[in-house]
Parts: C-alpha cells; structure tokens; sequence
C-alpha cells in the first residue's frame, strides 16, 4: 500500500509526467474528431513552420500557408517511410532542434530497417502518462505488484543496473525476469515467484508468456492468481490466446501495440472488446494497397501521426505492420487487431528460449546495415543477411554482433553473414527480421 501511494503520487500527481497524465486522462473522454480536428491542425502548421522538409512536401501539395491548413490537410500529404527519413534526417528535424531538449532513438521495426529518429522531452513524458493510463484502463494502479517478462541487453552486457534505475523499480514494485536468456529451469523459477508473489499484473513479450504458458500447462499447474496478464511485440494468436488462457484462467490478456518511432498506438480495452487507439498522441489511418481508408473490418496497412513529438515530426508514418481496422466506438477510434508482427524464438544448445527481438537490438545503432534478417538455419547455425550501401563493413560491428550472439546461443554457434542486394519479404508482404528453422 505504501509503494502504490508513493507510486500514485509520482507518477499521477506531481511533476512533468504527473501534469501530463492528467491532461491526457482528461483527453482520453473526448472524441477522436475532437482531439484530431485541434491537435492534427497544431501540427501541420508547426511542420509547415518549422520543419524544411514538411513545409516542400506542403507547397508541393500546394498548400502555401499556415492559413490553408487544417486537420483535413493530412489526407494530401505523401506517406513517410523509413528511407525517406534516412535520406532527409537533417530536413525532418526542426528548425529550433538546439533548443528543444531532446534525445535520438533507433528501431530496426517489424520490416528490418534500422532508422535512427529524434524525440522531444515532451514526447517522452507523454510515454509515460499514456502507459499508466492504459494500465488504467485493464484495472492495474501503479504501484501494484507488477511482473515483467522482458528483455533486458544490460544485464547480459554491462551487469547491473544503475541505483537509480533499481530504486524506481522498487517503488513502481516491479520486478524482472530477462526474456533475452530463459530456458526451462528460468521458467521454473518464475513460475514459483509467481506462485508465490500473486502479482497484479505481468507484462511480457507475446512469445515469453507462451513459452512460460507452455510450461505451466505442461505441469498441469495452472495460475489462477494474476488478475492482468498485458501482451506486447507480438500477435495474439488464437492459438497462443488459448495457451496463455489455459494457463492463467482468472487473468484478463490483453495486447498493447507500440513502436520505438512513436510510442504507445493502442491498448485492448475489455470493456470495449477491441484495441482503442490512444488519440490523445496518436493519428492512426489503416490504408489499402492504393492509399485509402479501408472499412470497418478489412484489413490494411497501419500509418502513424504522432501528435505529440515536435523535433522530429513523424506525420503519416509507415510503421510496417498490417490490422484490421474496428471503426470508430463511443467516439474512440478502435483496431481489432494488428496481424503480422512476429518475433521468432530461437533455441540454442542448452535448450535455452531466446527471444528474438534480442537480435534486432543488435543491429540497432548500425548506420552501414540498410536491412537485415537473422535465420537460424539449425541449432549451431546463425545465418545473417544484410542490405548494405557500405562494400566495406565494420569489422569490429561483425565481431561485436558474433561476440553477443555466441554469448546466447553457445560458444559454438557458426555464424555466417550473407550480403546481399535485397531481402524478400514473406507471401503476406511482411519482411521477417527473425526467422527460427529450429523446432
């Protein structure tokens, strides 16, 4: 009770985060229309102010003043990918970059194309609120008891973390099982902790609460002490809904769907049955092969405005992965569910479950690889293919990547790198950046 009064204070009531959550929450009750019809316009007018590129496209799309634009005005702008972003990194950055507090990201995405991108203070924060409230939103409080199976680079590469960092997590009373490293003694081990500890919630990758599932089943032991069960970095399957289902029958699972390039998009929401789109900071248009709005039920690709993020405007945004568009419930625009985002589970020598997102952060902050894909071809055989402009690649990054593949896979991995000129993607048009041949 002490941690959760802390926690609330923290994170709810004081502080940029605090201020944040609060507006947002209240944003969160009006409609879509709403919120887009001011926040798409502010937008669009500070890109077409502030950001080269943004204000070319919107002459060549023939709007030439900030009193030609509105929310609609979206709709005439080209789309944005990845390559576009590469090419014009300095043209997409606000002209008032050196005085906006700001950090660079990079994400390998669902389609293997490493882009490096910039992130306000203020998009930062409002991560953060927009989480809590979707954990609102699922009956969890912060500050609750909170299991995370999640992948964490630093204990496998630098040792423990930060005090800092450590305190936080006592106060959030959260705790961590790696997803990078786990195999069936690791299972074992959290299956107990949760046995023991009845956490509220657990937050784990799609593919780590179905391996632990697995077990649990297997043990024919089930876990009827965990109230939250949310999914993210993945598809909920039928199958792997049942799985996880069988294995945690008191649990409400729902699937979280975010990205590194704009933060959180949508949360399921049991009382609406569909995933509900975090207007407040999103802009979600789901389009057909020709650009168009697809219907209530049909399957498109998603394209992503973030509303909040000004240093480095991501406005109609590829962000690689297909769903199946709800239509619009209660004023809230809803999903019903993000298809083909997979992240295969590769298994090393000891038997040990790698998740691979663990792969893609490998690659993340490597400006020579254009693409790339990680298929293990058997047990002892990694197979890398790259995409690359560079004829001369850094040695020292192939050593590195060899040196922490090894490290989870075994000493005696063979690890071969193909270059190549392109990658094709799978019959559904997605490129898989992780492809496991091991059973």
């Amino acid at each position: 009770m002490a941690r959760q009064f802390v926690a609330g204070a923290l994170f709810r009531k004081v502080g940029k985060t605090g201020a944040c959550y609060k507006k947002l929450k209240q944003e969160s009750l009006l409609s879509s229309a709403d919120i887009y019809n001011e926040k798409l316009t502010a937008l669009l007018q500070y890109s077409f102010s502030k950001v080269p590129y943004y204000q070319k496209v919107m002459r060549e799309c023939g709007i030439d003043g900030i009193d030609q634009i509105n929310a609609e005005s979206i709709k005439k702008l080209p789309l944005l990918t990845k390559d576009i972003i590469r090419a014009n990194h300095a043209a997409l950055s606000s002209s008032e970059l050196e005085t906006i507090k700001h950090n660079s990201n990079t994400s390998g995405g669902s389609t293997g194309h490493p882009v490096t991108f910039l992130q306000d203070d203020e998009f930062n924060v409002s991560t953060r609120a927009v989480k809590i409230i979707m954990d609102d939103s699922v009956g969890y409080s912060v500050g609750e008891k909170k299991l995370l199976l999640w992948g964490s680079e630093r204990d496998l590469f630098h040792g423990k973390e930060p005090w800092n960092v450590r305190l936080m997590k006592s106060i959030k009373n959260e705790y961590w099982f790696n997803s990078f490293m786990m195999d069936n003694k690791k299972y074992i081990e959290c299956i107990d902790w949760i046995r023991s500890n009845s956490p509220r919630m657990i937050l784990a990758y799609v593919e780590s609460i179905y391996e632990l599932s697995r077990v649990v089943n297997k043990a024919k032991q089930k876990l009827d002490n965990v109230s939250v069960i949310m999914t993210t970095a993945g598809t909920l399957t039928d199958g792997v809904l049942k799985e996880i289902t069988d294995a945690f029958p008191n649990a409400t699972i729902v699937n979280r769907y975010g990205s590194r390039e704009v933060g959180d998009i949508a949360c399921f929401e049991p009382s609406i049955g569909k995933m509900v789109v975090s207007h407040m900071t999103q802009f979600v248009e789901v389009l057909d092969e020709h650009g168009n709005h697809v219907g209530v039920g049909e399957t498109g690709e998603v394209v992503v405005t973030n509303l909040v993020n000004r240093v480095m405007p991501l406005i109609r945004y590829r962000i690689g992965d297909m769903a199946r568009y709800g239509g619009v419930i209660d004023g809230k625009v809803v999903l019903d569910t993000v298809v083909g985002r997979t992240s295969d589970i590769f298994v090393n020598e000891k038997k040990q479950k790698i998740h691979g997102e663990y792969f893609t952060h490998l690659f993340y902050d490597l400006l020579w690889v254009n693409k790339f894909q990680v298929v293990q071809e058997s047990v002892n055989h990694i197979n890398i293919k790259i995409v690359s402009e560079s004829e001369n690649p850094i040695e020292s990054d192939i050593d590195s990547i060899k040196e922490k593949i090894r490290l989870v896979m075994g000493k005696q991995t063979d690890i071969s790198f193909d270059f190549v000129e392109e990658i094709s993607p799978t019959a559904s048009g997605k490129y898989r950046y992780t492809i496991s041949k091991v059973t």
